[in-house]
């Protein structure tokens, strides 16, 4: 192999682009279907959940295909 070779296979290693694996989020909330109030306190996904509306004690499902709006 020439020095050449070296060469190239090195910048070839070190252009490698690297793959973030784990996304992290500190804030999860989900609209109340009844009233429209912001729900928080999630720590985890709450698709496919059933859960009760802080404000009027309603309780509720999050469609367990729920669409994760970035925002």
């Amino acid at each position: 192999m020439s020095r050449l070779d070296d060469t190239k296979n090195a910048l070839i290693k070190v252009n490698v682009m690297k793959m973030q694996t784990l996304m992290t989020t500190t804030r999860v909330k989900v609209e109340c279907p009844h009233c429209g109030e912001q729900q928080d306190g999630f720590y985890s996904n709450p698709a496919g959940g059933q859960y009760e509306c802080d404000h009027w004690k309603q309780s509720y499902l999050v469609d367990p295909e729920a669409d994760i709006e970035f925002g």
